[in-house]
């Protein structure tokens, strides 16, 4: 990011500053104090648990150029009245100096990957800018746009939602010129009550695409219907089918860490490696390949360019440990998700047992039990013989489940993170574990700890 004068900053979001001296210079942003790097500037938030503003004298100790908060504090620091409608200024008008196209990326999963290889395969039209990390949220995301130099091409941006309009106003910051949904599922069915409802949430990012914009949807959505609805960009559709316009018509997974796919894309067909694993992320390069290709990107060259992409940590990611392959695919789940994950599993060579890890997925409200009980069931049809289940709704609906649908299966609980690391420890070379589970089950954890309970 290039360096911005925190007079300026203070300027656009109204607010005053304090003790900052004349040449200040933010270049970064830092929402944890413990991450604060030279230079940046420390957002003070207040969150249910902790508050910000109580870590600034911390920030300020590490480097901190100052601070924006919305109560007066010790130190250098912008005074506003509120935090988060400061993000929100900051990302409309770095927004406006943004000269190139900006790809919006939403859906119930997928978004990362996608973001990704929609990322990769831009960059044949020159410099790309995209979302890193978690900074896909209302806090985090305007942000992207203050650490651009506005030469970029293209800029793709991640989008979360928790609940109605949150997408909406995303895009009003962001003001995208393409989009993708990867997906309806069932995340946030306990805050939005029903898929429909998740839908018409997700297409709030259609809906702000212009006319003259593209946008992609899968075409076997059982919602895609109702996410086409009032929308008026030019709509593609990416998926398995003979009528989606970006169609994976093959795809051969290699190993666990790669797949070749076939793809066509409005008539042209390319062979491409695709850097990880399953039929899902063959899906996920196809919506890549559309957008980059109805944006000018020449097909044969995106592909190329999206083989490079690299996944963040925790997104299918296969780690040796003693001859045992553990596929880490933890930073989050849900039902749909889940099936993909467990399809590869399945799918991949397996020289001893094919074993598994599963933490709750979380946000499913009164559709939880059920939904973990179909879970439970696909893991026995994937050819799991050995399975932990760990937290509330994975032990009460999962485990009865996989017991009933594989009675020579071996099917544990655990009841703290201790036991899922004695379960990981237990395999045996030429074992493959699969570890799934939403992100506040921070099944993570597990792979830094050494071994110790008993397992039930």
């Amino acid at each position: 990011m290039r360096p911005i004068n925190v007079y300026e900053i203070a300027a656009i979001v109204n607010g005053r500053p304090f003790a900052i001296l004349d040449s200040a210079l933010a270049s970064g942003f830092a929402f944890d104090h413990r991450e604060v790097a030279p230079g940046d500037l420390f957002i003070c938030i207040r969150g249910s648990r902790f508050d910000g503003h109580d870590f600034a004298a911390q920030a300020i100790a590490r480097g901190a150029a100052a601070c924006l908060a919305s109560r007066p504090i010790p130190g250098p620091h912008i005074l506003v009245n509120d935090v988060v409608r400061a993000i929100s200024l900051l990302g409309t008008e770095y927004r406006k100096r943004v000269s190139g196209e900006v790809v919006g990326v939403t859906g119930s999963y997928g978004k990362t990957s996608v973001k990704e290889f929609l990322a990769a395969a831009l960059r044949p039209l020159g410099a790309i800018a995209k979302t890193e990390g978690n900074r896909n949220t209302e806090l985090t995301a305007p942000l992207l746009f203050a650490q651009l130099d506005g030469a970029e091409a293209a800029v793709v941006v991640e989008m979360a939602m928790r609940g109605k309009g949150q997408i909406g106003e995303l895009c009003r910051i962001a003001r995208p010129t393409a989009g993708v949904v990867t997906n309806v599922g069932h995340a946030h069915l306990e805050a939005l009550g029903s898929r429909l409802e998740i839908a018409k949430a997700k297409r709030e990012l259609l809906e702000a695409i212009p006319n003259y914009g593209h946008g992609a949807v899968w075409a076997e959505d059982e919602f895609r219907d109702v996410l086409a609805k009032h929308v008026g960009c030019h709509l593609g559709y990416f998926g398995f089918s003979d009528s989606a316009d970006a169609r994976v018509e093959s795809c051969e997974i290699v190993g666990w860490e790669r797949s070749v796919a076939t793809i066509r894309v409005d008539g042209e067909r390319v062979e491409l490696e695709v850097p990880a694993s399953g039929k899902h992320m063959a899906l996920n390069a196809a919506a890549a390949l559309l957008v980059a290709s109805r944006l000018g990107a020449p097909l044969g060259e995106a592909a190329q360019s999206l083989a490079s992409a690299q996944l963040p940590a925790m997104r299918m990611q296969v780690l040796q440990r003693q001859g045992v392959t553990i596929v880490l695919d933890a930073y989050n789940a849900a039902p749909g998700s889940v099936a993909a994950s467990l399809e590869t599993l399945a799918a991949v060579p397996c020289e001893g047992k094919r074993r598994m890890v599963l933490g709750d997925m979380l946000e499913l409200g009164r559709a939880a039990a059920e939904l973990h009980g179909l879970v439970g069931a696909q893991i026995a049809a994937a050819g799991v013989t050995s399975a932990l289940f760990y937290g509330p709704n994975s032990i009460q609906h999962a485990l009865p489940a996989y017991a009933s649908a594989c009675a020579n299966c071996e099917a544990r609980s655990a009841s703290n993170i201790d036991e899922v690391a004695a379960f990981l420890h237990s395999a045996s070379p030429g074992d493959v574990v699969l570890v799934k589970g939403s992100r506040g089950m921070a099944l993570e954890r597990a792979l830094e700890r050494r071994p110790q309970g008993a397992l039930t």
